[in-house]
């Protein structure tokens, strides 16, 4: 029975699920097989209820499922097959839908006047309208239904916003742990060239011996090294002997 408007209230609203959970869907069912009914035992696991009921309201709307599931004699074939898939989508897509929507040249038409088909043809509005002719226009994409440059635009914008709200902040890599010490590196500085090293060692005489050296002990040779402890020990030993004293 029509309204006033002329909407015909006794038709089924469109379908306004994603058309990616209705493709994924279906490839799922050409993964594991299909159930001679569609009922939530089937979809409960990865869907939650409200998105669950949306699709199945597609199924019913594009005549995959009865009333009460049951599965179609299509519906086995177009999940098992992406191709076979695709020609169905041409076939059924266009005729499921109200006859204002059919007479539309959708090669030539605009946005709105697709917009407009939608309104004047359900019962629905708002978001749930918008989530109808989205489904409609992706669905038209995969079955590479020609688009007119109107309304294809409009479908590569609704993409690349969804994609958008989706994308993850960018998260920093984790650092190496070379890369870590690499800043750690920078953070310290250098060891220093040249650590010196002085003793003065006063003579019976009155006189002063002032012993001074300088170098790296991280690149200390062994024979230098033999050298600077010998010669320390020789100093010492000669105060030891009374030789003079050290300040």
């Amino acid at each position: 029975m029509a309204n006033r408007n002329g909407k015909d209230e006794g038709a089924e609203a469109p379908p306004y699920v994603s058309f990616r959970t209705l493709w994924n869907f279906l490839d799922r069912l050409g993964d594991i097989g299909t159930p001679p009914r569609i009922d939530r035992s089937v979809w409960g696991d990865s869907l939650s209820g409200g998105y669950g009921f949306q699709l199945m309201a597609a199924l019913r709307f594009l005549g995959l499922t009865s009333l009460d599931g049951v599965a179609s004699a299509e519906l086995r074939p177009i999940a098992e097959d992406v191709t076979a898939r695709r020609s169905w989508l041409r076939e059924r897509l266009v005729n499921s839908y109200d006859a204002r929507i059919r007479n539309l040249d959708l090669s030539q038409a605009t946005m709105q006047q697709l917009q407009e088909a939608f309104r004047d043809s359900y019962s629905i509005s708002g978001a749930t309208s918008e989530k109808a002719v989205s489904f409609f226009l992706h669905a038209a994409k995969a079955a590479e239904i020609p688009l007119s440059p109107y309304i294809e635009r409009n479908v590569r914008r609704r993409t690349t916003a969804t994609r958008a709200k989706k994308k993850p902040k960018a998260q920093g890599k984790p650092k190496s742990a070379a890369t870590t010490q690499k800043a750690a590196d920078a953070q310290t500085p250098p060891p220093d060239e040249g650590e010196r090293h002085e003793r003065i060692i006063t003579l019976h005489s009155g006189g002063t011996v002032r012993v001074s050296m300088s170098y790296n002990a991280f690149k200390l040779s062994k024979e230098d090294r033999d050298f600077v402890f010998d010669l320390v020990d020789k100093i010492q030993s000669y105060e030891s002997k009374g030789g003079g004293s050290g300040e």
